[in-house]
């Protein structure tokens, strides 16, 4: 599982997210333009009334009054109707844009935590990693091998010589070289290379592992040059 699989919850990405919010708060504009030129018209329509109701006290047999009156009270029930389905439209429009808002906030969240594990992921990686590398350092050893097994192994003459103990008593045997002068600067020789090379492989390898220890932080959405 990748790093950032993790994080694989139906929760929306932040551009998907303020792509809603946007959307719903459209909708609500819309619906709460439409509510105020409703209330609007019924403002004028109940102020036109109050003129007609003032003519019908004066002549109440008012034909032309009566009519109007009747009218403004049919389009003000007419109205009302109309801008008590659009206060439901607009408090489920408000709704639906919290909504929206939270997704948004939950989104934001989520790429901050997403950000802090990729850091402290991060930070944990390296740290077993150096303790890997320690552990492998203290298993990596090597023995420095002496003039004589290097002639013996390139086929230089050797020989075994006894070596008197000064204190008397059982004396000691070694292998020498023979012509050690001229076999040593040859050897010396093939030793250097042993060393060089032996750099130049270890610093192939080296690179080879941070190659593919980046390509695969990268793979992981982690930046992490090495």
């Amino acid at each position: 599982m990748k790093l950032m699989d993790v994080f694989s919850k139906k929760v929306k990405t932040v551009e998907t997210a303020s792509k809603s919010l946007a959307k719903a708060s459209e909708e609500l504009q819309a619906l709460q333009a439409q509510l105020d030129e409703k209330t609007a018209q019924m403002n004028q329509i109940e102020n036109a009334l109050q003129v007609v109701n003032a003519s019908l006290v004066i002549d109440p047999k008012d034909k032309n009054a009566l009519t109007q009156k009747k009218k403004a009270e049919a389009k003000l029930d007419e109205l009302n109707a109309e801008i008590q389905a659009l206060v439901e439209q607009v408090q489920k429009a408000s709704e639906v844009v919290s909504e929206a808002q939270r997704a948004v906030a939950r989104s934001k969240g989520e790429v901050f935590k997403q950000e802090r594990v990729k850091e402290l992921a991060t930070f944990h990686f390296a740290k077993k990693l150096s303790e890997k590398v320690y552990k492998l350092e203290k298993k990596a050893s090597f023995r420095s091998y002496n003039w004589v097994e290097w002639a013996e192994a390139y086929g230089f003459p050797t020989e075994t010589k006894r070596i008197s103990n000064e204190f008397g008593g059982s004396h000691n045997y070694e292998k020498q070289l023979v012509n050690e002068k001229e076999v040593v600067s040859m050897l010396r020789a093939e030793r250097d290379e042993v060393v060089t090379l032996s750099q130049e492989k270890a610093e192939e390898l080296v690179q080879k592992v941070l190659d593919y220890a980046e390509k695969l932080l990268e793979e992981e959405g982690i930046d992490l040059k090495l």
